[in-house]
């Protein structure tokens, strides 16, 4: 039962979720770093949560809509953008590895609902990934998939 008020500070927060240094696991946070500058609509916010999703669990507990964009295996080719909305389906398409900050990200959703009962909606854009290993670049498939990327955010915030 939620504890906290229902009253939401975002209409709709968008997350980039990631580690920078790992690659294309980096995605979210440079998809969000490029979001940022640009104008956004009222009511929703941005930020770059990187690795540590539950130094956020604030905001999260207080937004009516959470978007968040990772790195998201589903074996298909890389650079293949991934639209979630059932969070079971993530479990699924990851087939058993979800990597620690996805599992994080999840729990704080959990936390955030157990406080507040937001967010009510959940909305995960992921990209297949061609290599998590220590670097700051992004492959050029993720790369080439960034302006989709950005433009179907940018229909799902308007």
């Amino acid at each position: 039962m939620p504890t906290g008020s229902r009253c939401p500070s975002h209409q709709l927060l968008v997350i980039g979720v990631g580690n920078p240094l790992m690659g294309d696991d980096g995605v979210g946070v440079q998809t969000v770093r490029q979001l940022l500058q640009q104008k956004l609509p009222s009511g929703v916010t941005a930020l770059v949560v990187s690795t540590g999703a539950i130094n956020y669990l604030d905001e999260i507990s207080r937004a009516e809509t959470l978007v968040a964009v990772d790195a998201v295996r589903g074996n298909s080719p890389p650079g293949t953008i991934y639209r979630i909305t059932d969070l079971t389906q993530l479990a699924k398409i990851r087939q058993g590895e979800i990597d620690s900050h996805t599992c994080q990200l999840m729990a704080v959703i959990a936390w955030a609902r157990t406080i507040s009962g937001l967010p009510n909606t959940v909305i995960l854009y992921g990209v297949e990934p061609l290599s998590i290993a220590p670097g700051c670049t992004l492959s050029p498939p993720v790369q080439k998939a960034l302006p989709r990327l950005l433009a179907l955010l940018k229909a799902e915030i308007s």
